[in-house]
């Protein structure tokens, strides 16, 4: 480690090696982020990561060389506040409401605060945090689903967004939960049109006594003749 002494101390300074470190360390990290968006198909892919903590780090190194240059007393931290800020937006516009009320693009949301995050601490030549970073994001993207998955098939509620051709037909969506013995938590029904035909869109809440009962109702309530759409919500 004394032998790195010197060459981290040199990194950290403001010089074209240094900076040129920090971009092409910006861009690899950016990239390894988003690159599970992308293996997704999802939006905000490799590139959009890799500009917002490339620019992350643009934003840092302007203010350590405003700092160590022009000796600006000021409050320089206000400049990484401001991508903090600043990404809000961005990520926003990777969150939607689908029509079945599902909330989606959260976690890409995350992503991008994540990469700003991450490229403010390259910027300013904060590699060890840097390393410990990537390292907790490597175990949140790999580890976590794999925990996810296994909370998911042991969960006892079960949310559903169904859409009938006839209202009629409700009480037999309300009968074949029924019959496969859960217990409804929440119902929310609405009006909905298809092609001139007035139906009905169901949102349903489940508690259910063994979580293998998920494809037993759905299967269930496939059945029903007017049935247009049913998925499985979060």
């Amino acid at each position: 480690m004394d032998a790195l002494t010197p060459l981290m101390d040199y990194l950290q300074q403001v010089n074209i090696v240094s900076i040129a470190f920090r971009f092409i360390l910006a861009i690899i990290v950016g990239g390894m982020i988003g690159i599970d968006r992308e293996v997704k198909r999802l939006p905000a892919g490799m590139k959009t990561h890799q500009f917002v903590c490339l620019g992350a780090a643009v934003v840092m190194v302007t203010a350590q060389y405003i700092t160590q240059t022009i000796g600006y007393g000021g409050d320089v931290t206000r400049m990484s506040a401001q991508v903090i800020s600043g990404i809000g937006f961005l990520g926003a516009g990777t969150i939607m409401v689908t029509p079945q009320n599902n909330v989606k693009g959260l976690t890409t949301a995350a992503g991008l605060w994540c990469s700003a995050c991450i490229g403010l601490a390259i910027g300013i030549g904060f590699y060890s945090g840097v390393i410990l970073a990537m390292i907790s994001v490597y175990l949140v993207l790999r580890v976590t689903p794999r925990i996810e998955a296994k909370i998911y098939r042991k969960a006892k509620v079960l949310n559903l967004y169904i859409e009938l051709e006839d209202v009629l037909e409700i009480s037999e969506v309300i009968q074949q939960v029924k019959q496969c013995k859960c217990k409804i938590v929440d119902v929310n029904i609405g009006k909905i049109k298809f092609s001139g035909i007035h139906g009905a869109s169901i949102q349903m809440s489940l508690f259910l006594d063994d979580p293998a009962e998920n494809s037993t109702i759905i299967s269930s309530i496939s059945k029903i003749k007017s049935l247009r759409f049913i998925e499985e919500v979060g």
